[in-house]
């Protein structure tokens, strides 16, 4: 996963991590055991592109994920 500029300060200024999940609400899972509290800073109205293609008004939280 990439992270905005504006989030790496909540991920110890990391561009990208590497985690395992199945769709995106397992990815969110994922980041705030890992980074506790990124999933506010996230919030309700971010977009997540997924190979290319922007998710929008969380439209993204069913998403599955590429292999």
């Amino acid at each position: 996963m990439f992270f905005a500029t504006g989030l790496r300060r909540l991920v110890g200024g990391a561009e990208s991590v590497e985690l395992e999940a199945r769709d995106v609400r397992e990815l969110l899972s994922a980041l705030e055991v890992r980074y506790p509290g990124i999933t506010a800073a996230i919030g309700e109205d971010c977009s997540i592109a997924i190979d290319g293609e922007t998710l929008v008004d969380r439209t993204w939280e069913a998403a599955e994920l590429p292999d």
